[in-house]
């Protein structure tokens, strides 16, 4: 099952089970709301009789006139039903069911003037709350009003009749086992039109769920096509999802993935050509050199013999730090981490290159003063990182020129800082000096035999200690190479 059908699968069941717990919800619930309102009508209706007939037997000071004419009692609700609005909202009546049984309920009735003919024993079901009441004297013998049966007992409400505090009778209500027919079309009607509506917006939620998924889904389609698309080795590859959620951010991402791999690629193919010609320069000048050798154009003299020697030189170093970097990029880096101070190790390689600069008229400016802070580091590899500075400072300060070395203290973390008096670099070679193999001088004469691996190796070096190398331009037009080294917690 595809992830679409999945999502279109939970977004429609859920749609299904709520809408069927809507269904059931309002039934019952609409069924509860009318026995609520019945019941609290007939308890009105209930209190309003039993308010009238203690008036009525105040009057007369007993039930007689009805024993002696029952359908006065009927008339008597009925002129009362006629007053009290609350009457007319229960539901309609109903013809009567005719009844032979003629047992009295709670008590019996004795035979005799006072027994109600056959017609008015019959029991009205269903018919208006008069049809459904029952008038009892004090002993709870029936004296007029509906007739009730033995099983009647369960759904029969007697309510006492209190005049002055004392029950002069009885009032027996007996509840609807089920609605009138009338009343129960009018609830259907109104449930068929809660249903019909019901399955229309079932319809309206399928449909809108069907193409929401496929709405969701687009964005993971067009990823899908595009991650394809870089297993072939198409990095240009990009993807335009214009949403604002968890997708969308997903697609930025997997377009900055994209741009990252189409950079590295790109340096991966200039790596091989800067590679190749570094390379091939020592080689044609070996070649060279030997067969002017082997010809006799050239004498076997100590002069040329270092010369070659020095070619050897520079591509053992070429290959040394290319080995370096390849294995900075597999984690592969040795490194011998122990506690060491790095000004005082910095101390060091200036003091070597001292004689050189003095040379080459660059004077050095030491403002080093956090000799006592030890950071855990390979001293060798940290050597390496400084003596390459102090090579470039060498190779490309201008004459005479100043060094400037300082350092400082800053949440926790040691910073040293070496910066010439220029010339700089243009600002757009700032970010790629860290390059592997970059020149600023785009005729990359080896004049100055410089491979353009120096700062490589020191960015892979730090960064294989927890560290940060940078580079910035300088007011004067310098380069301040700097160096962030994390302390070790005291």
């Amino acid at each position: 099952m595809t992830l679409f059908h999945k999502i279109f699968s939970v977004q429609f069941l859920t749609s299904l089970v709520l809408l069927f717990s809507v269904f059931i919800t309002l039934q019952i619930s609409t069924a509860r709301h009318f026995e609520e309102i019945e019941n609290m009508i007939e308890k009105d209706m209930v209190t309003t009789l039993s308010d009238t007939l203690c008036l009525d037997f105040e009057r007369h000071g007993n039930w007689n006139h009805f024993r002696r004419s029952p359908q006065s009692f009927v008339h008597l609700m009925e002129n009362l039903m006629a007053k009290k609005e609350f009457f007319k909202v229960l539901p309609p009546p109903k013809a009567p069911e005719p009844r032979n049984d003629n047992g009295p309920f709670p008590a019996p009735v004795k035979p005799g003037p006072l027994a109600m003919p056959d017609r008015e024993r019959s029991t009205p079901r269903f018919g208006p709350p008069h049809r459904r009441l029952t008038l009892f004297d004090e002993n709870k013998v029936k004296i007029a009003g509906a007739f009730v049966r033995p099983e009647d007992k369960d759904s029969l409400k007697i309510s006492p009749i209190l005049c002055n505090g004392k029950p002069v009778g009885y009032i027996g209500f007996r509840k609807m086992d089920r609605y009138p027919d009338a009343f129960k079309f009018s609830f259907k009607n109104r449930l068929n039109d809660l249903y019909m509506v019901g399955i229309i917006l079932f319809i309206l939620t399928g449909t809108a769920s069907f193409y929401l998924s496929r709405l969701i889904l687009s964005p993971v389609g067009k990823l899908t096509q595009g991650t394809h698309a870089l297993t072939r080795f198409k990095f240009a590859t990009r993807i335009n999802v214009k949403t604002n959620d968890e997708l969308g951010r997903l697609a930025d991402d997997f377009n900055r993935m994209a741009a990252t791999l189409e950079r590295y690629e790109t340096m991966r193919k200039q790596w091989v050509v800067d590679i190749s010609h570094e390379l091939r320069t020592p080689l044609s000048i070996l070649k060279g050199e030997l067969e002017a050798l082997q010809d006799g154009i050239r004498p076997f003299d100590r002069a040329h013999v270092d010369s070659l020697h020095s070619e050897v030189v520079y591509l053992e170093t070429l290959v040394n730090d290319l080995h370096l970097l390849s294995a900075a990029d597999t984690d592969a880096l040795s490194v011998i981490m122990e506690p060491l101070k790095p000004v005082v190790l910095l101390r060091s390689v200036i003091d070597t290159f001292a004689m050189r600069l003095e040379q080459a008229q660059l004077s050095t400016d030491i403002r080093l003063k956090e000799d006592h802070l030890t950071v855990n580091a390979d001293g060798a590899r940290l050597k390496q990182v400084f003596s390459n500075i102090f090579e470039n400072n060498f190779q490309y300060t201008g004459k005479p020129g100043t060094i400037t070395v300082w350092d400082k203290i800053q949440d926790n973390t040691l910073i040293i800082g070496v910066q010439d008096t220029g010339p700089g670099v243009p600002p757009q070679s700032l970010e790629k000096i860290f390059d592997r193999l970059y020149r600023v001088d785009p005729s990359r004469k080896r004049s100055l035999k410089g491979s353009g691996l120096g700062l490589s190796i020191c960015k892979a070096i730090i960064n294989a200690h927890d560290g940060d190398i940078s580079a910035t331009l300088t007011k004067e037009g310098g380069l301040l190479i700097t160096i962030h080294l994390p302390l070790i917690e005291p």
